[in-house]
């Protein structure tokens, strides 16, 4: 596989959480790149910092030390202001639990994020993108667990984002709806080249990746390119 430009380079990456007098060190010199146009898995089981890594990735939490090159600019020393821009315009973000506002249609739900970016997609077509065009009009509570996460997934494209971050997307769902959802972003990475990245405890997921960083105990273990991923249906789970 080509390798491609990169999107992301982390740098010597620290985070300390500080406990009243106990120091809890999470990531401890994370040294790794995300490429344009991939997928790429981060692995790793409860407590690695895999959490933590997206997190920062994505401008939600800052690191204690160490860089997050984007382009020309350092996301680790953007100020408040700066950092919600980048969330704005560069990120979607999809989450375990929907995060879904029960009070909105799926169309409403997708709209929310068009109005707070510069390029959105209209959330017509981005719900159409991922099958659910003819759910437009049906609240939270009217769909399935999987079309509420497909809801997330429209959301967080419909911002047209050079990042799209899901932490654990299939984690609250069941085995075929997981396939469902896996096979999705798969086709979304493919289709528009959207560079994806997914954190997973699951080895099997992974398969489904372009790239896959092995994260232990806060550090980058293993790096695999994985130039033939597997169809989530194909994969053994």
């Amino acid at each position: 596989m080509a390798e491609n430009p990169t999107e992301l380079v982390l740098k010597n990456l620290y985070k300390t959480y500080v406990m009243g007098e106990v120091e809890v060190p999470v990531l401890r010199g994370i040294d790794t790149e995300i490429y344009k146009g991939e997928l790429t898995v981060i692995l790793g089981a409860s407590g690695s910092g895999k959490s933590t890594l997206l997190n920062m990735i994505g401008g939600i939490d800052r690191p204690s030390s160490g860089h997050i090159m984007f382009g020309d600019s350092d996301i680790a020393t953007l100020n408040d202001k700066q950092l919600t821009q980048y969330r704005r315009t560069s990120i979607g973000f999809v989450f375990q639990f929907y995060n879904l506002v029960p009070t909105l249609t799926a169309v409403e739900n997708v709209q929310v994020s068009t109005e707070i970016c510069d390029n959105p997609m209209s959330p017509e077509e981005a719900l159409e993108k991922v099958g659910l065009g003819d759910r437009l009009d049906h609240f939270p509570s009217q769909l399935s667990g999987g079309q509420q996460q497909r809801v997330a997934i429209a959301r967080a494209l419909a911002k047209n984002p050079r990042l799209m971050l899901c932490d654990e997307p299939t984690g609250a769902l069941d085995h075929e709806t997981s396939i469902i959802v896996l096979n999705l972003l798969q086709k979304l990475n493919k289709d528009l080249g959207t560079t994806i990245v997914m954190i997973t405890h699951a080895p099997p997921i992974s398969k489904t990746a372009n790239r896959i960083i092995e994260i232990e105990d806060g550090v980058v273990k293993r790096v695999k390119v994985n130039s033939n991923p597997e169809k989530a249906e194909d994969i053994s789970w």
